[in-house]
Formats: structure tokens, sequence, C-alpha cells
């Protein structure tokens, strides 16, 4: 497991999994070899195995807790979270409020709080915490 760090939609964190299954070398006749040699060999042969390699970037998951003060914004900020691929876990209305906890990607978090803001016209919280994978 691999963590890059820097700005991406202002979000800090990148997790990437690198999985090397077989190096080859061929044409690698040497009649000594001393380890500072091996070294170069092995660096080399990993480089040329990243250079052919398939990536699949895994984006962190951040588990959300939105409170809606009225319950009028409800179908406004249901669409929201469906256009940005939230998975909702579960609904929960008390009263006059609606409280709704799900899944959404890092990357759309700051997306869905400016949004969030028009949308709701201020009369939403959005509480969200680090989940995984």
């Amino acid at each position: 497991m691999a963590v890059m760090a820097g700005p991406v939609e202002k979000n800090p964190v990148i997790g990437f999994d690198l999985r090397i299954k077989r190096i080859e070398s061929q044409n690698c006749f040497f009649k000594q070899i001393k380890g500072f040699i091996v070294q170069k060999m092995i660096i080399r042969a990993i480089q040329e195995a990243l250079k052919r390699a398939n990536c699949v970037v895994k984006e962190p998951r951040m588990k959300f807790q939105l409170s809606l003060y009225s319950i009028e914004h409800r179908g406004k900020v249901m669409e929201l979270l469906a256009e940005n691929d939230c998975e909702i876990l579960s609904e929960d209305p008390e009263g006059e409020m609606w409280s709704i906890s799900g899944l959404l990607n890092v990357s759309q978090e700051l997306k869905i709080q400016k949004r969030l803001l028009a949308v709701t016209r201020g009369n939403a919280y959005l509480e969200t915490s680090y989940y995984g994978l």
C-alpha cells in the first residue's frame, strides 16, 4: 500500500496498491556479480515492470452524516447525493429534521458541501469522517 500526498480537488490523500507478479530479465549474462550490481539490476527490473504495469486507483471513502433542518429541501438534497455517487445507508426522520447517513468519495466532499449550502440555503449540516478504501 502506498500513499501519495498532494492536492487533488484540495483533498490530501490518495491511496493505491502496488502488486508486482513477475519480473523477467532476459539476456543478462554476468561473469562476476557484485552486491552493488545486483541492487542496480533489481532497481532497473522494477522500473521496467512499473512502466509496463496496469494501474488501478482506489479512492478513499468518507462516511457522512447529513442533518436537514427543513424537510422541503429533501428532494433536492437526494438529487445532489445521487449526482455525486453517494451511497445512502440510512434515512431517519425526526419531526421537522431529517437525518441521512452514507458513504461518499473523498474528491466529492468539497463539491457537495458547496452545493449543499446553495441548495438548502444553509438549512443543513454535513459531518464527515474517514471510512477507508
